[in-house]
Order: structure tokens, then sequence, then C-alpha cells
């Protein structure tokens, strides 16, 4: 994927033109982009490596700081929260206190998603 320089520094500001680079990089399949989200997460877990936790958290960093693809994409972000949802469940109980993840950037990051939600259910 390739992004413009304005492009890479803007926090704060939709990404969803990034999810849709990543989606076209994987033939336009929101599928094969919830496959790699899933990939990470099991890279990471079972195969205790860290560049899968990386990937994982990158890619949920990317998720949550989509706006107008609430709106467009509607069906990936259901089964998007589905996958994470019991993607958690599989985590172990002391995950979320460990030093790897101690200053855990889960409860941030689906707290600026979940604002991009409400934000999106209040405009339509």
């Amino acid at each position: 994927m390739v992004f413009t320089e304005e492009s890479k520094y803007r926090p704060g500001i939709d990404n969803s033109d990034r999810l849709d680079l990543l989606a076209k990089s994987l033939g336009n399949n929101y599928h094969e982009v919830l496959a790699e989200f899933q990939y990470a997460f099991v890279v990471f877990l079972i195969g205790q490596v860290y560049d899968g936790y990386d990937q994982w958290k990158h890619l949920i960093h990317l998720f949550s700081s989509c706006r107008a693809a609430l709106v467009t994409h509607e069906k990936f972000f259901l089964e998007y929260l589905m996958t994470l949802f019991f993607q958690i469940k599989q985590c172990p109980d002391d995950f979320f206190v460990d030093v790897l993840s101690k200053d855990n950037f889960l409860s941030t990051t689906l707290a600026w998603f979940f604002a991009n939600v409400e934000e999106y259910v209040y405009w339509y």
C-alpha cells in the first residue's frame, strides 16, 4: 500500500481511505481484511510472536479510526466486533495486566471506535 505523506500523519482524521487501500490490496475483499486480522491474532496468541501482536494492534487502531466506512461497510464492522469479542475471550485472564500490554491500547482505541459509532448513530 502506498500512502501520501500527508495521509501518514493525520491523527484523529477519518482513516476510511486506508481501510479501503488495505482491502484493495487484498482484492477488494473485506473478508480478507478480517482474515488478516484473525491471522495476526493467532500468530500472536498461539505462536507468541510479537509481530503478530503489533499487526493485530495496528489493525484495531485502523478499524477504530474509520468514520465514513461505518456507513459504507456496516457489515464489515459488525463482523469485526464479533471477531474481536471472541478474540478477547481467548486471551488469558492476565493479558490486560501483563507487562507487554500494561499500557493497554485496547480500552483507549475502542473508546475512539465507540465515539465514532455514536457519531454515526447520531447523524444517520
